[in-house]
């Protein structure tokens, strides 16, 4: 593959409301069995390849979520490492049989998602909430909803996080963002081809603590030419409450909003298939 690459993708808009996931449905979810077997690493370092930080994705590259100069115009907050997404998920320091698997993230690995406006009018997408997961959008896998955005004010239940807390989510009420993109305007999110997926504990995972035989939590997974995944991205064009929805001299921002506030948004919901292997620019064209 060569970063030149560019890929541009046509999508749906669904009319359907958005609605956040509670953690109840999270840890409810269905599992995907063993992630990759043979590719797991069973050590209790960090997967991240002599980077002692605790994040998944891009091993030191863009760390706040864009990939331009370290700062775009699209109002990106999350600077700084992931401290949630480290891939030494549920390899437990209790010593038992816990076997879930987790894959390392390829180093330097990273694309740069457009999320480009090509209606006549201004839109806003606001976050998505997932239980205790806030995301610029949701990411499935056919029906298995999978984690990818570390890097933002929001929890990942990872599994080296919710095993030790008895599979009970520790979520945050932090800020999270509503981008407003202008007719013909875009805002970049870097896309790390990492993944957190859920896995369904087993007796040896569970030994010791109070979680449940069943109980999912989530385990990284490299997602480096492993096909296609659906984003689900909230959309409306109306402004609504708790932003100014004022981007000054530019033609597409992001505002800062309340986690909880930014679930009341009435919004559609807007579908596109990518190519989420594909290393380079990735355009998502909403018309």
């Amino acid at each position: 593959m060569t970063t030149s690459n560019r890929l541009s993708l046509r999508i749906i808009c669904l009319a359907l409301p958005m609605f956040a996931l509670p953690m109840s449905a999270c840890l409810g979810a269905k599992a995907i069995g063993s992630l990759d077997e043979g590719d797991s690493e069973t050590s209790d370092g960090d997967s991240n390849d002599g980077d002692s930080s605790d994040d998944g994705p891009n091993d030191g590259d863009s760390s706040d979520g864009d990939s331009s100069d370290g700062d775009s115009s699209d109002g990106d907050s999350n600077d700084g490492d992931s401290n949630d997404g480290d891939s030494n998920d549920g390899d437990s320091d209790s010593g038992n049989a816990c076997g879930i698997e987790f894959e390392e993230p390829a180093p330097g690995t990273f694309s740069t998602l457009h999320i480009r406006n090509e209606r006549d009018s201004v839109i806003y997408v606001p976050y998505t909430i997932s239980g205790c997961a806030y995301e610029p959008f949701a990411v499935h896998d056919g029906d298995t909803q999978l984690f990818w955005f570390s890097e933002g004010n929001g929890v990942i239940p990872t599994c080296e996080t919710i095993i030790p807390n008895g599979c009970f989510p520790a979520c945050k009420d932090d800020g999270v963002e509503i981008y407003q993109i202008a007719p013909g305007g875009e805002i970049e999110l870097t896309w790390g081809l990492y993944v957190w997926a859920p896995v369904e504990l087993d007796a040896a995972c569970v030994e010791g603590t109070s979680c449940q035989v069943g109980d999912t939590c989530w385990a990284g997974r490299a997602w480096v030419e492993d096909g296609p995944l659906t984003a689900s991205l909230r959309v409306t064009e109306t402004c609504q409450d708790g932003i100014d929805c004022d981007c000054g001299p530019d033609d597409s921002c992001a505002h800062g909003i309340d986690s909880i506030a930014v679930q009341a948004w009435t919004t559609d919901v807007v579908q596109v298939e990518f190519d989420a292997g594909h290393v380079g620019d990735i355009d998502i064209v909403i018309d």
